[in-house]
């Protein structure tokens, strides 16, 4: 036991030791460079300005809301779907697999399939 209690007693010395030394300083904390935006193109929000006991007109104006929405959707779809079809133009170019070249070919199925949902 006196063994062990002196084994402790070092450990314990060494802990102290080895907390009591002064700290290094941290370098200080600066904001980077640079911040992307998080959203490109800020639109005001909608607010609906009816009368609220009127349930039929504030149904119509989420609706319509649902309805801009879709097709702000369609347009950016087929942006992105002409993006994709140029990478996938370059991916059978530089001779990828062609399990690499049907990911992006589901993907701008699926695009096309959810525009033409969309649409009707």
């Amino acid at each position: 036991t006196a063994d062990m209690t002196q084994e402790l007693k070092s450990t314990q010395l060494n802990t102290v030791t080895t907390n009591n030394t002064s700290p290094q300083p941290l370098p200080p904390i600066t904001s980077p460079a640079y911040l992307p935006n998080i959203v490109k193109n800020t639109q005001p929000v909608a607010q609906y300005g009816g009368d609220l006991n009127n349930h039929q007109a504030y149904q119509d104006f989420h609706l319509e809301q649902q309805r801009q929405l879709e097709q702000r959707f369609v347009i950016a779809a087929q942006a992105k779907i002409l993006k994709l079809e140029e990478l996938l133009a370059k991916g059978r170019q530089k001779k990828l697999s062609q399990e690499q070249l049907q990911v992006a070919i589901d993907k701008i199925n699926a695009l096309k399939q959810m525009q033409i949902n969309l649409k009707d």
